[in-house]
């Protein structure tokens, strides 16, 4: 990321638990994302050393941390395909707020459309 983005942030959560808020991620609010954060910002962990550069036709950039590192993208023609950087999987039973992703996602395959 740094030979991208010379002034990036540390993206490395090291020595701290993983359940560990690290940075805020900003989110666009026009994505299915706030629709489950109800925020245009939130704080997650962070253990990545890559990022989305380019952004592939049909996906659509939804959140980025401050520095301009991509955090998630969405579909622009899929009705739920997420992607984000950070690990809710990790934080939710620390931070009930990142359950919130899991619980969209069950409910989006509860309603087939």
């Amino acid at each position: 990321m740094s030979t991208q983005l010379p002034n990036c942030i540390c993206h490395r959560q090291v020595g701290s638990p993983v359940s560990d808020y690290f940075h805020k991620v900003l989110i666009e609010e026009n994505s299915k994302l706030y629709n489950i954060h109800k925020n245009k910002d939130i704080y997650t962990n962070t253990f990545h050393h890559q990022a989305v550069k380019d952004v592939a036709p049909g996906f659509k950039i939804t959140a980025k941390t401050r520095d301009g590192v991509i955090e998630a993208i969405e579909s622009t023609n899929n009705r739920y395909i997420i992607a984000v950087q950070w690990h809710p999987e990790h934080m939710y039973y620390a931070h009930e707020e990142h359950f919130e992703i899991f619980k969209s996602f069950v409910d989006e395959c509860k309603n087939p459309k």
